[in-house]
């Protein structure tokens, strides 16, 4: 039969890989998720720039009739874009909350490597407890993000709901 021999410093060097290797993982995700979401953005405010130029390019010459179409279209689209940006601010959301939960599950096992290699009596692994200085700051700048991204959210849900209440008075 063969034996399995268990050595403290090879679990910990494979546990401190592991580790490292999800920090990197997080962070790449959430690096290509930020960029992709800003891509996103940039394309769709592109593609409303041209929708605008195209209806003030086709609309009608007389100026009141003008006038008036385009301010209701404003109101219309700025309504629209409210609605938009909302739905796109969830989705990054959704995904800053997830990075910020993997990284506290990260940062948890980093925590228990360290303490395990204490408990074995072995030196501290620098490698490990810069890992785990990173992840806090991660984690504080994450949930810092996740703040402001939720205080956004509600100052334009209340926008919203003013813009609701002044179109059902401006209808009756």
């Amino acid at each position: 039969m063969a034996e399995t021999v268990t050595n403290p410093g090879v679990v910990t060097a494979v546990l401190a890989v592991i580790a490292l290797i999800g920090t990197v993982t997080m962070t790449l995700v959430t690096a290509y998720t930020i960029r992709l979401g800003k891509q996103q953005d940039f394309d769709r405010q592109d593609r409303i720039a041209k929708a605008l130029e195209k209806r003030n390019r086709d609309a009608p010459i007389e100026a009141k009739q003008t006038a008036v179409a385009v301010a209701t279209a404003t109101k219309s689209v700025d309504v629209k874009l409210d609605v938009i940006h909302s739905l796109v601010n969830s989705a990054m959301t959704a995904a800053i909350q997830a990075t910020l939960d993997a990284t506290v599950v990260s940062l948890s096992a980093l925590r228990a490597l360290a303490r395990s290699r204490k408990l074995a009596s072995l030196e501290p692994d620098t490698d490990t407890e810069n890992l785990i200085i990173e992840a806090e700051k991660s984690i504080t700048s994450l949930r810092k993000v996740l703040e402001e991204r939720n205080r956004q959210a509600m100052v334009v849900n209340q926008q919203l709901i003013e813009a609701t209440i002044k179109k059902d008075q401006d209808g009756n």
